[in-house]
């Protein structure tokens, strides 16, 4: 029976192990927006960036003592040992504030494609800086209540699963408030684009043609993919979080639970990768350094197969990498 445990605990941490990929995906994204001369001037990329930074931090304390305890259990740490519940504060500082920023990009995606004149004006250097360093106050002051014994919650490195030490606290409900005002400002913000973007596409076929087309552009196609793939994969992650663990008692499947989070650190810089070509050449000059790389001249970026992030570094650049 120890045998079969050692097992399956060694699997586990062979599959937590994955986690090394999402790191490495948000460090070289995060590298890739520093080094780049255009882009790091423009504050979309600046969420982006500190969006990495809170993958990393929460991937970070993974390796540091989540993977170690799921294979070591008690010779590594204890279930109510200080470092459990102070390594969970952390966590949760950077999750919640990772999830508000998550709610911050889509505002800022939809001010940028539906109120393009006001862009500058409220997401300047300054509003961007004052909206990113209060996404992390948010984040440390939900977190607070974690260091009271009322609210502390733990990493269960027997059934695999992040859990209140109380199971009749109360603070479920600022997480699931927090979480679910994210996802319906997400909601909100991305429904609202497709639709405007859709409206567009279609007012525009008909000026030409002379019909609408229910037909979707390459563009609809893909915001609705970026946005779908986003918002899905958060609000499964935070939905099993929230009732997986109060209506089964299957360590398996509270394993799955705790592996979403991984899925969840690396969806973005995979969309971003994906999706964004300015990104996507300055990583593989970083990877393939000794390689020139020609990046694809302003003059032919077309708008239609632009995303927005990129349409704005391309405008930073020729206002000679400022930005008002």
């Amino acid at each position: 029976m120890d045998q079969l445990e050692g097992k399956q605990d060694a699997a586990i941490m062979i599959s937590e192990t994955s986690t090394e990929t999402p790191f490495n995906q948000n460090d070289t994204l995060g590298d890739a927006i520093a080094r780049h001369s255009t882009i790091r001037y423009s504050v979309s990329y600046w969420m982006m960036a500190s969006l990495s930074v809170c993958d990393i931090v929460m991937l970070l304390l993974c390796l540091w003592y989540v993977i170690p305890s799921t294979f070591w259990h008690e010779q590594y740490m204890s279930l109510d040992c200080k470092r459990n519940i102070v390594g969970m504060f952390i966590y949760n500082v950077f999750w919640y504030t990772g999830v508000v920023q998550l709610a911050a990009v889509a505002v800022n995606r939809l001010v940028s494609i539906m109120y393009p004149i006001s862009y500058k004006r409220l997401f300047s250097k300054f509003n961007t800086a004052v909206i990113l360093t209060g996404c992390y106050v948010l984040g440390l002051s939900v977190s607070i209540p974690a260091l009271f014994p009322c609210c502390y919650t733990i990493y269960n490195h027997y059934i695999y699963v992040t859990m209140y030490v109380s199971e009749d606290t109360m603070y479920f409900i600022v997480d699931a408030v927090v979480n679910s005002l994210s996802l319906v400002t997400m909601a909100i913000c991305y429904g609202a684009i497709l639709m405007r973007v859709r409206r567009s596409h279609q007012s525009t076929k008909k000026h030409i043609t002379g019909a609408a087309t229910r037909q979707l552009s390459n563009r609809e196609m893909r915001l609705f993919i970026q946005f779908s793939v986003v918002s899905l994969v958060f609000a499964v992650t935070f939905v099993t979080w929230q009732w997986l663990p109060r209506i089964s008692v299957s360590k398996w499947i509270y394993f799955v639970t705790t592996s979403l989070f991984f899925v969840n650190n690396c969806i973005n810089p995979t969309i971003y990768l994906i999706f964004n070509s300015l990104l996507r050449q300055e990583i593989f000059r970083l990877i393939c350094c000794w390689q020139k790389v020609v990046f694809v001249n302003k003059r032919n970026v077309q708008t239609g197969n632009t995303s927005s992030d990129e349409a704005e570094a391309v405008m930073v650049s020729m206002n000679g990498g400022t930005e008002c």
